[in-house]
């Protein structure tokens, strides 16, 4: 058995957010003891896992609840449960999609600077360029 530090501990959140989530209905699963102290279990660090990283890709609280009530509900919600996490899915592709823009962004930054510190002149790609090409072409198609 578990107490939110512990818990707190082991999975690298504050407990804090653990009575929070537990408060919002996140953790069903939590027992109490007879001091009415959150008792976690080793199983139930998984899904403070899930909540965890659910969470961190965006997925609002309410969505996250409405999963868990789904998983409570049994094999009957699989389809729905599916539908939800691939289009959460979608959300994070596009979000790392959009990141590595960026660190191409930064990359060729780094790279031009290392380039000029070392008198350089090679022309290398930059990011923008393509970026800029792409929302042309969108908005020439709107």
């Amino acid at each position: 058995m578990l107490t939110i530090k512990e818990v707190s501990k082991i999975m690298c959140i504050s407990p804090y957010t653990l009575r929070f989530y537990d408060k919002e209905g996140l953790f069903p699963f939590v027992k109490r003891n007879e001091r009415n102290i959150r008792i976690f279990t080793e199983n139930d660090l998984e899904w403070v896992y899930v909540v965890q990283c659910l969470r961190e890709t965006g997925l609002p609280i309410a969505k996250i609840r409405q999963y868990i009530i789904m998983c409570i509900e049994g094999d009957q919600t699989i389809p729905k449960r599916l539908k939800l996490l691939e289009s959460q899915r979608e959300s994070i592709l596009l979000q790392l999609s959009e990141t590595k823009e960026m660190l191409d962004m930064v990359d060729y930054k780094i790279t031009s600077y290392r380039n000029r510190i070392n008198n350089k002149t090679d022309r290398i790609f930059n990011p923008f360029e393509k970026k800029l090409a792409k929302n042309k072409e969108n908005n020439t198609n709107e």
